[in-house]
């Protein structure tokens, strides 16, 4: 009988909780090296659960391994800057991902009621977002362990096919053989018609098959990456005001795959931000947005779904995206002044989008205007290629109801997904 997926999610969530706590102490420590406890940990936690925390942590030594999921989720939010972000690039993906593995324990592990078991889909979610965390804090023995395991939640041993139950033979007593004087040999009895008659039949001829290759064994050809279009340099960062630095160059599309987590940005899109992606090739952020992206796709919320400004959406989900040209940082203040307060490069006005992108800016600053943008802030804007269409809508069913600043994945997985949770 195979081991219910519950089981297996829960050690799984045993192997992550135990290889996070020993990296998250010994963060702490070269940060915190003789208070890490006091200010690394308890100060992350609510007043609730350090007063748990300091009634059970009786051995100094042997602390950190009452630290839960969610204290693991807390400590590193909270401590982000001064102890993990030399390890995790950037902080909203990570608090997003350690915070799915919270849910993930709450929802399936965590409590006695519901589902008899956990869907095999979910479990291996829940696994492959353990073991993304993992391999970015360099543990990937611990990674490998849960790979294993989501690989059994995925393809469960297949039990031998029954044999089919014949009714039992009545038995058959032998007949007695007569027994007879010896003699002399007697002529070989003739075989009964009904034998004679049977035909004789040849058995059928020996034919060698090719050798089964299993399909996951299958060397597959790495994903080929549309190129850059000619005629659109790609342009570092331009700094504010919109001037391209001279130590610009030319910057080549990041490979998909794990070298890449955050190649295709995806971010929830409303009818007006829709407007300016569809019209103007453009797309507005903060400075807590995927900072080098190689591609958009706007997540196109239920508003675009249910509003006539939109035809493009046809359904909420991810149906659209677009190759990054320039990606340039500017302040605020600058924004609200465009045109006055911008300085545009010839490099961006001698593109043949720019009569799109022009009116972007212009759509843009209206907003920063209209909405009364806060000075101190810093918006980014992304100059993008016309938006091709997927040949399919990926959706959240249920999952991460706000996509979180800085969430992102490769193009090898955004073109054949169904499901967000997916990518």
């Amino acid at each position: 009988m195979s081991k219910p997926n519950r089981d297996r999610l829960a050690y799984g969530l045993d192997v992550f909780t135990a290889a996070m706590q020993t990296f998250v102490r010994e963060r702490l420590i070269k940060k915190y090296p003789s208070t890490w406890w006091q200010d690394g940990v308890l100060k992350a936690l609510t007043d609730e659960r350090r007063r748990d925390m300091e009634r059970k942590a009786t051995s100094s030594s042997h602390k950190y391994t009452l630290l839960e999921p969610v204290d693991l989720a807390r400590v590193v939010r909270e401590n982000y800057h001064t102890a993990f972000s030399e390890v995790f690039p950037e902080r909203n993906p990570t608090v997003a991902l350690l915070d799915l593995v919270v849910d993930a324990r709450n929802r399936h592990v965590g409590h006695s009621f519901g589902p008899s078991d956990v869907d095999s889909e979910d479990a291996a979610d829940a696994l492959r977002t353990m073991s993304r965390l993992l391999l970015r804090a360099g543990l990937a023995d611990a990674a490998s362990q849960l790979e294993v395991i989501r690989r059994e939640v995925l393809q469960p041993p297949e039990e031998p096919p029954e044999s089919p139950v014949e009714p039992p033979e009545s038995p058959v007593e032998p007949p007695e053989l007569p027994v007879e004087p010896p003699g002399p040999a007697a002529e070989p009895a003739e075989r009964p018609v009904k034998d004679r008659e049977r035909p004789v039949v040849e058995p059928p001829p020996v034919v060698e098959l090719p050798p089964v290759v299993e399909p996951s064994r299958v060397a597959k050809p790495p994903p080929v990456l549309e190129q850059p279009v000619p005629q659109h340099p790609i342009v570092d960062d331009v700094d504010t005001p919109l001037t391209v630095p001279p130590s610009a160059t030319v910057r080549t599309p990041i490979p998909s795959g794990k070298e890449n987590e955050h190649e295709v940005m995806i971010q929830d899109v409303n009818v007006l931000n829709a407007r300016i992606f569809f019209d103007n090739y453009m797309y507005v952020g903060g400075k807590g947005m995927v900072r080098r992206p190689s591609y958009f796709a706007p997540y196109l919320i239920v508003e675009c779904e249910n509003s006539s400004s939109v035809p493009e959406a046809g359904e909420a989900g991810i149906s659209w995206f677009s190759r990054v040209i320039v990606v340039s940082d500017i302040a605020v203040p600058s924004l609200k002044r465009y045109p006055d307060g911008v300085n545009v490069p010839e490099r961006l006005r001698s593109e043949f989008l720019w009569p799109r992108w022009r009116k972007g800016l212009d759509a843009i600053a209206a907003r920063a205007r209209k909405e009364r943008w806060q000075e101190g802030d810093l918006a980014r804007l992304y100059f993008l290629d016309r938006p091709t269409r997927l040949t399919q809508v990926i959706k959240k069913r249920g999952w991460l109801p706000q996509i979180p600043w800085g969430f992102g994945t490769t193009l090898e997985r955004l073109k054949p997904g169904r499901k967000l949770r997916d990518l």
